[in-house]
């Protein structure tokens, strides 16, 4: 409350930059929505607390590049027994989960920054550009630049 009680004071100011409102209220949305509610959503009830907590966690650059072992390791569970409680919760590999959490992260980035395409793909640890290129493709329907293009030509 006191971080956010800070933010508020801090955003009230007059002149803020548009990025910094909606970075401010994003940040307000992100608290007040239920766990896991994102690109996770569990079809048998709510996701295991330690899973929930570790896909939170994982939804960072620092971790993305992990993949399937990082994100296991955060829950402190092996990657076969993450595989099975994940397909049981959501219905996706845990692979398939890692990839979302990767594509979701990606588009955020895509259009709340200017950051280069190739960086992003960095971040979420798809180094082979043409390989993250189809894999936003096939995730958004778009390309990455078309997808950002289109995005920030909506919040203007």
């Amino acid at each position: 409350m006191q971080m956010l009680s800070a933010w508020a004071a801090g955003v009230s100011m007059i002149n803020q930059p548009a990025m910094e409102l909606d970075w401010f209220l994003t940040t307000l949305l992100r608290l007040g929505r239920p766990r896991a509610a994102g690109p996770v959503r569990s079809v048998r009830g709510p996701l295991p607390d330690w899973l929930a907590d570790a896909i939170e966690r994982f939804s960072s650059p620092a971790h993305l590049p992990n993949g399937v072992s990082g994100l296991a390791a955060l829950a402190g569970r092996s990657p076969e027994h993450l595989n099975r409680v994940v397909r049981r919760c959501t219905g996706m590999t845990a692979g398939q989960l890692v990839n979302e959490l990767r594509m979701e992260y990606a588009a955020r980035e895509l259009r709340m920054t200017c950051r280069p395409i190739l960086d992003i793909a960095a971040d979420v640890g798809l180094s082979n550009v043409g390989y993250f290129y189809a894999s936003f493709r096939r995730h958004f329907g778009l390309p990455p630049r078309r997808y950002r293009m289109r995005e920030q030509k909506m919040m203007a």
